[in-house]
């Protein structure tokens, strides 16, 4: 958590196949058990605390047989590709804040 308030840009990647257990590890049990996005939140916001100064940015996706989905959109079917956001500054691929035009 330290580097991301040193400006380093992260992600959390859960790759495995079916059954090995990457929604357990990243969500929990529901109960007793806390994943890792609940304790990676737990950290971030007691971190930024009270600031001002910051944006919190956060984005949920899913590769299935190769689609990528928006899990904080209704599983919205995204098209990956980089984009140029901010008059061309700044590279960046699609999210759920700006969304890429669909390929043709």
């Amino acid at each position: 958590m330290d580097c991301a308030f040193d400006g380093a840009k992260v992600t959390c990647f859960a790759y495995g196949q079916t059954g090995s257990g990457k929604t357990y590890t990243m969500l929990g049990n529901g109960g007793t058990v806390r994943g890792l996005y609940l304790l990676a939140a737990e950290d971030l916001f007691e971190i930024i605390g009270s600031r001002t100064d910051l944006e919190v940015w956060i984005s949920f996706y899913e590769i299935y047989c190769g689609k990528l989905f928006d899990l904080l959109n209704d599983k919205a079917l995204l098209f990956a590709r980089y984009c140029l956001l901010n008059a061309g500054k700044t590279p960046r691929t699609t999210s759920t804040s700006w969304v890429c035009p669909k390929p043709k």
